[in-house]
């Protein structure tokens, strides 16, 4: 995964939809690594627990790592 951000463009986006298994895998995946695009995060899971603990992050109902 870390390749995949390593190759991204200065002006690209990363949209991340998932649940709480998706946004796991995807914080220990990248876990101490330094993101320099913007990655948003889509509720699609079946739980939403993430989400819902860090509800209070979202501007206009989007989560964003930028926050």
């Amino acid at each position: 995964m870390k390749a995949f951000f390593d190759g991204l463009k200065e002006n690209d986006e990363v949209i991340l939809t998932g649940g709480d298994g998706t946004i796991n895998r995807f914080a220990n995946d990248l876990y101490g690594y330094e993101l320099k695009n913007p990655v948003y995060y889509v509720k699609c899971g079946s739980g939403n627990d993430f989400y819902r603990d860090n509800e209070h992050l979202a501007v206009d109902g989007r989560s964003t790592s930028d926050r």
